[in-house]
């Protein structure tokens, strides 16, 4: 592997990505929406906030893997790298699951969304963490 690896950058990487997930959703997801369309049922809806920690902390470390391997070091380096694995890779991948299952459209760009701009964030965090 060309780079190093900073452990303090891979948690405040997952730390932004958490923060992200926990504000995208409460305030994208319409409760009444998300209801509507089937993906909840009745009640207040829950963040499972456990897996978005758990979620956050995976991505990061393997985008910090990607990364160091790649020598990604730069704020420049980790905007690029952010935009071609949140929505080149990780919003595309979710995208034929959604089309198969028939949901609507704003579900998709909901997930895809917070997935693309967390990972945007947590590459910006890990290449310029010095």
């Amino acid at each position: 592997m060309e780079g190093t690896i900073n452990y303090a950058a891979i948690f405040v990487a997952a730390l932004c990505n958490f923060v992200i997930w926990v504000i995208w959703y409460r305030r994208a997801s319409a409760q009444s929406r998300l209801r509507e369309s089937g993906v909840a049922s009745e009640g207040p809806i829950k963040p499972p906030y456990l897996l978005f920690a758990g979620a956050s902390l995976v991505m990061s470390i393997a985008l910090a893997v990607m990364m160091a391997a790649a020598g990604f070091h730069t704020f420049a380096e980790g905007l690029l790298f952010g935009i071609i694995v949140g929505f080149g890779f990780a919003a595309m991948a979710v995208l034929p699951g959604f089309a198969m299952e028939m949901r609507p459209r704003w579900v998709y760009l909901l997930h895809a969304g917070a997935v693309a701009l967390g990972s945007w964030a947590m590459a910006i965090v890990l290449a310029s963490w010095r």
